[in-house]
């Protein structure tokens, strides 16, 4: 099951609050990125229900962007909310609420490993990395003026990638117990 990019943002926020660092939007960003990509390879669906999109920085998840926006490259101190329509006595309002983040126990444990492996890296290490060459981000943007691009990344492409750089661990583990 996949998940808003919103409420998968809001439980990094959560986690960052709890270390007492704060969390840019750029950095938010590839954390999102890097732990949709995992997903995939791990378990071959989505993290991410709409995915993301190559922009000139690096991948996006438009929800999130939309929700973090005015925070420019402050650090975010609330998180992502929603307007949502319900229902009332008079008929329906709209009510803003923060999306929750995810209840499932094997995704809030990918999206903590996610976490605690790339936040460490400043949001700029984190950007260049997802524009190595051969990265779905690079594939996607290959050839194109990146400056304010906004192209959807394909699932696939971010699964093949994801799945080499596993398996390149793994034999690097492998070879090392060999040795």
């Amino acid at each position: 099951m996949a998940y808003d990019g919103r409420a998968v943002a809001n439980y990094f926020l959560e986690l960052a609050k709890k270390d007492g660092v704060p969390l840019s939007h750029l950095k938010l960003q590839k954390l999102i990125y890097f732990a949709h990509g995992w997903y995939l390879a791990y378990y071959g669906e989505p993290l991410v229900e709409n995915g993301v999109q190559a922009w000139q920085h690096g991948p996006v998840s438009p929800d999130v962007y939309e929700a973090f926006k005015w925070f420019g490259a402050k650090p975010i101190d609330r998180p992502a909310t929603q307007k949502i329509a319900a229902d009332n006595d008079e008929g329906y309002t709209r009510v803003v609420v923060a999306p929750p983040p995810p209840s499932d126990q094997q995704v809030r444990q990918h999206i903590e490993r996610a976490y605690r492996s790339y936040r460490r890296y400043s949001a700029a290490k984190l950007s260049a990395a997802t524009h190595i060459p051969g990265s779905p981000w690079a594939q996607t943007t290959e050839g194109l003026p990146t400056r304010g691009i906004r192209l959807q990344m394909n699932d696939e492409v971010i699964k093949g990638y994801f799945n080499r750089a596993l398996e390149r661990s793994q034999k690097g583990a492998t070879d090392k117990a060999a040795e």
